[in-house]
């Protein structure tokens, strides 16, 4: 029962976690994360792990997500780009909390059909652009908040340009070195200059894009 189940991933996921936001609470309750899903991982949509796809994308687990949205601190106002979102799903959850989403995918069908559970959901605020995700949208910024679905090997500095003022980034900052990484936020104080902030440890698979860069060896 996937209701069920989306229950008992809030009371027993998200809320144990720290995660009390009662707007990012009824997100997490009300979206139904198996449907962005492909049909076969449907089955175990809501355990918390990261859930590894075919093609070597993944989409991160509840509370690590959940941690990333905290620590982006969003209002009702904020136009927000969304990446590595492979389903969909960061998205749509999201959609509830801020004004706009842009969503910035480099898959075509992943896009496609995400969008049409957007349209089946009544979420006219998410904003589908086919694009390399290790760019960010800079034909759109600057973005109020930006997140990075997954982790990232140095500080996405390319994202960090795109904030507006007061603009605030969250992804997870993971070594090469380290199997897990920490949900980290930078705030855009004034041109150049920015506020870096650590909200704890999580286990995440880096972004697409975002992988430690291959080291030359004879």
């Amino acid at each position: 029962n996937f209701d069920v189940a989306r229950e008992a991933m809030v009371e027993c996921q998200l809320m144990p976690n720290g995660i009390t936001e009662q707007a990012v609470l009824d997100a997490f309750s009300a979206i139904p994360r198996e449907a962005f899903m492909p049909e076969k991982y449907q089955g175990i949509a809501y355990q918390d792990k990261d859930i590894l796809f075919s093609n070597g994308r993944d989409i991160l687990a509840p509370t690590t997500f959940a941690k990333l949205i905290k620590a982006l601190n969003v209002s009702s106002e904020d136009i927000v780009l969304c990446l590595g979102d492979i389903s969909g799903y960061a998205a749509a959850i999201l959609s509830s909390l801020v004004s706009t989403v842009v969503r910035v995918e480099e898959d075509p069908h992943a896009l496609d059909f995400a969008d049409q559970l957007y349209q089946s959901l009544d979420m006219l605020n998410v904003v589908s652009i086919q694009g390399d995700i290790s760019n960010g949208d800079k034909a759109h910024a600057p973005f109020d908040k930006i997140i990075l679905c997954g982790a990232s090997a140095i500080e996405p500095n390319v994202l960090m340009r795109q904030l507006s003022p007061s603009g605030v980034l969250s992804y997870i900052y993971k070594t090469e070195e380290h199997h897990c990484g920490y949900v980290s936020s930078v705030t855009s104080i004034k041109l150049g200059e920015f506020e870096r902030q650590k909200h704890g440890e999580v286990a995440a698979c880096y972004c697409l894009g975002y992988e430690p860069k291959k080291k030359f060896a004879f």
